[in-house]
């Protein structure tokens, strides 16, 4: 019981000292019926992006149906395979510029070391770019079709349609697409 008095004591008088400064002094004589005040909310959301690319069942071998001769001879076209859906949002900007970035399916076998396989890669049925063996990049202008607040974002369907392989040394052959999302702003 000691203890708690002593302490309502060191309270009183820490708090009592310094709770004259925060409380100033009232004249009632000028208090009205009613009162107001404001409070000023601010906020700022960032400049944001967001890139998904699903993979749909991702064929195990893009080149299975890449039977055909490659050339101008060959007027036999390989079928296109889809590889998967994207999907992109920003919240800032008219426009998206989505920038795709390939080299090409590389042998990575005892048999076609360093070979390559070109092929072309599709947006929506558009044809994006063709890789040529060296790592390039292509930008494609899309619609920035997010809504305010809205969790809703329109897929876009990717495909790719390797070159004829019909005579290609065997081994494995491996390529990386990396796709990069960035809003244009409109001027």
């Amino acid at each position: 019981m000691k203890k708690l008095i002593f302490a309502a004591i060191i309270s009183s008088v820490a708090f009592g000292a310094s709770a004259e400064k925060f409380n100033k002094k009232i004249n009632f004589k000028k208090l009205e019926a009613t009162d107001s005040s404001k409070i000023v909310l601010k906020g700022k959301v960032p400049e944001r992006c967001l890139l998904r690319i699903n993979k749909r069942a991702m064929p195990n071998n893009i080149l299975k149906y890449a039977k055909n001769a490659h050339g101008s001879a060959s007027k036999a076209s390989n079928k296109r395979v889809d590889i998967g859906h994207l999907k992109a949002w920003c919240n800032y900007g008219s426009d998206l510029k989505i920038t795709f970035r390939a080299r090409g399916l590389e042998g990575k076998g005892t048999h076609n070391e360093n070979e390559i396989i070109n092929y072309k890669i599709f947006l929506n049925n558009s044809e994006v770019m063709k890789t040529t063996g060296t790592r390039t990049s292509v930008s494609k202008k899309v619609e920035n079709n997010g809504v305010h607040l809205k969790n809703k974002v329109k897929k876009m369907d990717l495909a790719v349609k390797p070159q004829g392989s019909g005579f290609a040394k065997a081994g494995k052959y491996r390529d990386v697409i990396r796709v990069h999302l960035k809003a244009k702003l409109s001027m």
